[in-house]
């Protein structure tokens, strides 16, 4: 009883016993349990096997008392209701009380029927078994060993499962039938795509003017950068007006204006085109002569062609009555025709022949005795005819040159 000494004296040591305390050994084993927090030294096994000198058996609290009972601690008192477990088993949960058994608990009690293999895949089912192979879609597996990193993993029914990796700015854009695209919307117009890491930018942009080119003399128009839409606008040259001969009272016919054209296009396939503007039509020389034609202007880009033709010339004074004819247009979304030159006379007129206005220039104005005629105006005019009252000869108006216009939108 050396042990039992020890203790009795430790709580000799420790501190005098309290009133009405007793000396049993329940009593010190309850006091030495408080001091054994203080020296960690004993052994609590020792203790209530050498103190409390319970024999063989099971220990139990309740309500502050220790007691020592033949039977496994159940459940409900917080034990395992087991008094051996297999040396290499499962022990499996009944509610009330837990049983040990050597083979793996099966499914149908929440194990895996089986011994976790050393490596492989697990497949369920009545019981759990492994494989070498991933488990297949079919069985409720991926069907691949270690699917691409950053990967979509898109289903392809009983095969294994595709892996879509997405670059900056991709999506995964659907088709019928077959797997889905992983690319970044196209951009239509009025709208600006950017794709960047973890981000895609949508940005609506407002359709605006960029740039007006305008051309009076034959070029080549190049789109400038960003530039989705054109709008082109034509004029042709205005006819020259006619000259007069010395015979007296004679007047020399207006030249026609020229055609007009306009038209919206789509230029962002269309890097250049070839732009052609027509020249003024000559006033006839003086004497009976004609004025001249006014020159085509136009846009050809390989696959549009869109003109505005010049008004023809004054008409000379032996084709009295004559009015010369404003141009015409084609190719334009819009095609005007110039107005006609007016007509040349063979008697004593106070005026002479006025020229034809264009869309975007006016026709000389009628010429008073004893003149030769004015020049058309802006872009198109037709020049005006000579007026003879008496026996000199006299030179008509040239026309105006034409215009190409080019105005560039977003």
């Amino acid at each position: 009883m050396a042990e039992y000494d020890l203790i009795k004296e430790t709580f000799r040591n420790d501190a005098a016993p309290e009133a009405n305390e007793s000396s049993s050994v329940g009593t010190l084993a309850r006091r030495f349990l408080n001091i054994r927090a203080k020296n960690a030294f004993f052994d609590t096994a020792t203790i209530l096997s050498l103190v409390l000198n319970l024999g063989t058996g099971y220990v139990k609290s309740a309500a502050g008392t220790l007691s020592v009972q033949a039977t496994p601690i159940p459940l409900s008192d917080g034990g395992t209701g087991l008094s051996a477990a297999v040396a290499a088993g499962y022990v499996k949960s009944t509610g009330s009380a837990y049983t040990s058994q050597p083979t793996p608990l099966p499914a149908a009690d929440g194990g895996l029927g089986a011994a976790l293999p050393a490596s492989g895949y697990l497949k369920g089912g009545a019981s759990v078994s492994s494989q070498a192979t991933p488990i297949p879609a079919t069985d409720g597996g991926l069907g691949v060993n270690s699917p691409t990193a950053h990967g979509v993993l898109v289903a392809e029914g009983a095969a294994a499962v595709n892996p879509i990796v997405l670059t900056n700015g991709q999506v995964l854009i659907g088709s019928t039938g077959v797997d889905p695209v992983a690319a970044v919307p196209t951009a239509g117009n009025g709208v600006q795509i950017t794709p960047g890491a973890g981000s895609l930018l949508i940005a609506t942009l407002m359709p605006g003017l960029r740039l007006v080119t305008v051309f009076t003399a034959s070029g080549t128009w190049n789109r400038s950068a960003g530039s989705r839409k054109v709008i082109v606008e034509e004029v042709g040259a205005g006819g020259g007006g006619a000259g007069t001969d010395a015979t007296a009272t004679r007047t020399g016919g207006g030249g026609g204006g020229g055609g007009y054209a306009v038209k919206l296009l789509d230029v962002t396939s269309i890097a250049s085109s070839t732009i052609t503007v027509g020249a003024a039509g000559s006033g006839g020389a003086a004497g009976a002569n004609p004025g001249g034609a006014g020159g085509n202007s136009s846009w050809a880009d390989g696959t549009n062609t869109i003109t505005a033709n010049g008004g023809a010339g004054g008409a000379a004074v032996s084709s009295p009555n004559t009015f010369a004819a404003g141009g015409t247009a084609s190719g334009g979304d819009v095609n005007l025709t110039g107005q006609s030159g007016s007509p040349n006379q063979t008697a004593a007129q106070m005026l002479a022949g006025e020229g034809g206005s264009s869309q975007l220039g006016r026709g000389a104005q009628a010429t008073p005795l004893e003149n030769g005629g004015s020049a058309g105006q802006n872009y198109g005019g037709g020049g005006g005819g000579a007026n003879n009252a008496t026996a000199v000869a006299r030179a008509g108006g040239n026309g105006a040159g034409g215009i190409v216009i080019v105005w560039e939108f977003e």
